[in-house]
């Protein structure tokens, strides 16, 4: 082994530990899970719940998020969610893709956890009207789960 990968190795194994030891113990990795989750146009936190969109316009999907794992740091607990969205149309063909659409790091206020996201796909080319799924991919940093959960939609 090169001295290069043996310190990536250490680098890598210290924070495994370092995670292990403040992460909250009681969770159970079966539960956490996409719920409640809504498709919606409008203003973001006031979206309408429907599935029928115009090709211009911006789709809102919310959700939420149960049994994040809380990391205990100075006295406060704080989660980490990493969040991709995946959008297929009716064959199947991917149209768009947005990796780390959410990226967050905050301290536990409420249970559950309520995400807003946004999808558009104005501009995206050849694309036309249909049925659409929307996939969400929501990875808890600090448990080490992910979860996903399809959203449906139709653009006219």
């Amino acid at each position: 082994m090169k001295r290069s990968q043996i310190v990536v190795l250490i680098f890598a194994t210290a924070i495994g530990l370092t995670l292990s030891s403040c992460r909250k113990y009681n969770h159970d990795a079966n539960s956490f899970a996409i719920t409640d989750i809504t498709v919606g146009a409008g203003e973001k936190g006031l979206e309408t719940p429907r599935v029928e969109f115009a090709l211009n316009e911006k789709i809102w999907i919310t959700y939420d998020v149960n049994n994040i794992t809380a990391m205990n740091s100075a006295g406060s607990q704080y989660f980490w969610i990493r969040q991709d969205i995946m959008v297929q149309d009716e064959k199947g063909a991917i149209v768009l893709v947005k990796p780390s659409v959410l990226d967050v790091k905050k301290t536990v206020a409420e249970k559950p956890v309520k995400f807003i996201n946004e999808v558009s796909l104005q501009g995206i080319e050849n694309i036309k009207p249909g049925r659409f799924t929307a996939t969400l991919l929501v990875t808890d940093i600090v448990g080490f789960q992910t979860a996903t959960q399809k959203a449906r939609f139709t653009v006219k």
